[in-house]
């Protein structure tokens, strides 16, 4: 609490903690005028605790340090911006294989020949988000749909030949608000199997950041090299 009011300054915060020791006090409150006027702004005389024996600034530095991650640190002392630049942003816990899948469809920026018709070809996925491994794809020449969806998810599910190895069935699997993925087929699917939806907020694809990423990757790596 007190590198909150010193904003980060771990030193000043040491000063105070010997101050604190030097003078004593009961119940938390300053005896001297002084201890009072040392106190940052906004800090009530009962967050400053009474050690005994007060750490040496290198060992309380070291706590500091170890305790607190860089963003942290940052974050005190320059505000929320600051924290960013050091951490990553919307870091989720680590998860397991088939914990959580995400899906979404793109469109490859390459001409094929479908039928006589040189067209656009859409690339419908899932993605585990544990081992970013890619569990089902469908292609279509058209715009996806709910049968996109369900063949890739067949796909994803299947694990034999010429499916797998990876795949299986996953505990939940994270949409985008597409009708494609929120129709009742497709949920009947899912519920079928138990696989519980996540229908994320619109304008927040950081939620479903996995599949977003292969998408941005696959974008300027594989599709960028192929040619037409």
């Amino acid at each position: 609490m007190l590198l909150a009011y010193w904003h980060g300054n771990a030193s000043a915060v040491h000063r105070q903690l010997v101050a604190r020791a030097q003078t004593g006090g009961r119940d938390g409150q300053p005896t001297t005028a002084s201890e009072s006027a040392a106190s940052p702004a906004g800090a009530p005389p009962a967050a400053v605790p009474l050690l005994d024996p007060v750490p040496s600034l290198s060992t309380f530095l070291r706590a500091v340090r170890r305790d607190l991650t860089a963003g942290e640190r940052a974050g005190l002392a320059a505000g929320p911006d600051a924290a960013r630049a050091h951490d990553v942003f919307g870091k989720r816990a680590a998860s397991w294989r088939n914990h959580v899948w995400e899906t979404d469809h793109v469109q490859a920026p390459v001409l094929v020949d479908a039928d006589g018709d040189l067209v656009r070809p859409w690339v419908t996925w899932f993605i585990d988000t544990a081992t970013k491994v890619i569990t089902g794809t469908a292609i279509t020449p058209g715009v996806p749909s709910r049968a996109s969806v369900l063949a890739a998810l067949r796909a994803a599910v299947l694990r034999e030949e010429p499916y797998g190895p990876a795949g299986g069935t996953p505990e939940q699997v994270r949409v985008d608000r597409g009708k494609d993925s929120l129709s009742t087929t497709v949920t009947a699917a899912f519920g079928t199997m138990g696989v519980t939806v996540k229908d994320l907020p619109a304008y927040s694809p950081h939620l479903k950041g996995t599949v977003e990423n292969l998408n941005r990757a696959v974008d300027r790596m594989l599709f960028a090299a192929l040619p037409g």
